[in-house]
């Protein structure tokens, strides 16, 4: 009866020692799975981080580049991403309007749950669990930020000028001086270039003691069609200008020396003396422009127009910026 009591005693520890054996290792694939789960999430978080800092980078040297055009935006923008570690493929790249890039990575991270899974219930062989992918994205904008114009291809003689006084900025037929109505070719020679620098302003810059060609005839088309768009509808006032008021009939133009504006004979060399600011009163149809003296500019130099750009990364959802076409302001 004693020796009964024994083996049945015996079953019953050996059950108990089974069960404690299961309880046992459920709770510790219980326990690796959660410490997988804590170094997955903690890689991913490491790797997303690591790639969103590569991914912005590479997303704003891209949209820096894209001055440069498209295909120099996206040697620069892989460039960048190679740096940082990353291989950027073409078709994470995606560019809009010439003026906003978008930048998108992804990335495989070792899974330590995926490998203790593949090795229990898989193929037993860890190194065969699937990988997990971490992805980062960035979009960044090039935007013209200022807008500086130029000196316009008027050059006006020196003078003692008074405030609010009138002055004629380009002569026409009844004022010609020797072939010469006061048209400057400070950008080059030409019909076209010259009303573009009335629009826009000369893309050159200007100094104190420069030499300037001038454009000899009279323009009157192109000088009559740039004014009158310059222009446009614009109804601001001459007080109003000299108080800082936005308005595109304050322009700057060079003063010449009287002695080379007096000898210049068809197409001649003058001489910058200064530069003065006028707003811009009317033209008329023979090619006259007549302007009210604001006042002198206090610099021996004047910039030619230029757009001034920045880079920024935005929202995807955010409106894409006008495209960007430095040579044609």
């Amino acid at each position: 009866m004693v020796t009964r009591r024994k083996q049945l005693q015996g079953k019953e520890r050996s059950h108990e020692r089974g069960a404690t054996l299961v309880t046992t290792a459920i709770f510790a694939t219980g326990l690796v799975v959660v410490a997988g789960l804590v170094a997955d999430t903690g890689a991913m978080m490491y790797q997303r981080t690591r790639m969103q800092v590569a991914c912005d980078a590479s997303a704003l040297a891209g949209a820096k580049a894209l001055m440069g055009g498209r295909t120099y935006a996206i040697q620069q923008a892989k460039a960048v991403a190679a740096k940082n570690g990353y291989q950027l493929s073409d078709a994470g790249i995606t560019i809009q309007q010439g003026s906003r890039i978008s930048v998108a990575m992804d990335n495989p991270s070792k899974s330590m749950v995926a490998r203790v899974v593949e090795a229990m219930q898989g193929s037993g062989n860890p190194d065969q669990a699937k990988d997990l992918s971490v992805g980062a994205k960035a979009t960044a904008d090039l935007h013209c930020v200022e807008l500086t114009y130029g000196p316009r291809p008027f050059g006006v003689p020196e003078c003692d000028f008074v405030a609010g006084a009138e002055y004629v900025l380009k002569q026409g037929p009844a004022n010609v001086i020797k072939g010469n109505f006061q048209a400057l070719g400070i950008d080059g020679t030409g019909a076209t270039i010259y009303r573009d620098a009335i629009l826009n302003g000369a893309r050159r810059t200007l100094k104190v003691e420069d030499m300037i060609r001038t454009e000899p005839g009279n323009m009157m088309g192109p000088t009559v069609t740039a004014i009158n768009q310059l222009l446009g509808n614009d109804q601001t006032s001459y007080a109003s200008a000299v108080k800082g008021a936005r308005t595109p009939r304050v322009i700057t133009v060079p003063l010449l020396y009287w002695d080379t504006y007096l000898s210049s004979m068809g197409r001649s060399n003058v001489v910058v003396k200064g530069f003065a600011r006028f707003y811009v009163s009317y033209t008329t149809s023979r090619g006259e422009v007549y302007g009210r003296f604001i006042d002198r500019v206090d610099t021996t130099t004047v910039k030619g127009t230029a757009l001034q750009y920045a880079v920024r990364l935005v929202d995807d959802a955010a409106a894409v910026p006008p495209p960007v076409n430095p040579t044609n302001i």
